[in-house]
């Protein structure tokens, strides 16, 4: 009989907004930046999933169907998981100023969003996956 895999991957979708020359990331107390977005159910489809994960996290519908960026995928040094990121963008005609709405993640208040200009990206020291997903996008 072969044994149970007790590896797991861990599916994520996450929106890149641009608006002309910035990209848009979070940032909490604890030091996190990311993008919004979040897990793909099982049997979702991806952009439904992003769809979700933006009404959760936003308040914000997405219309327009997003640009791949691209698709990361890394494993920590603990092997605990296996991440696969896909990526989207969607070009904004101006900014918006977002606030988060996902209790259950974190408190409103410990959320802050900011928008980044390309050249500003390598200061901020961004996981290797997260500055290669900010400068594609800036590309695009």
């Amino acid at each position: 009989m072969d044994s149970i895999d007790t590896h797991q991957i861990r599916v994520t979708v996450k929106m890149l907004f641009r608006c002309k020359d910035e990209v848009l990331f979070y940032s909490t107390p604890e030091g996190v930046r990311d993008f919004p977005g979040g897990g793909v159910e099982f049997g979702e489809q991806l952009v439904d999933a992003l769809k979700r994960e933006l009404m959760e996290e936003l308040h914000y519908k997405l219309v327009d169907i997003p640009k791949l960026v691209d698709v990361k995928s890394f494993t920590p040094e603990d092997r605990s998981v296996h991440h696969l990121i896909i990526a989207y963008t969607i070009e904004l005609p101006e900014k918006i100023e977002f606030t988060w709405h996902d209790t259950d993640a974190s408190p409103p208040s410990d959320i802050a969003f900011h928008w980044i200009n390309k050249r500003d990206i390598a200061s901020q020291h961004f996981y290797p996956n997260h500055e290669a997903l900010l400068l594609k996008a800036c590309e695009m």
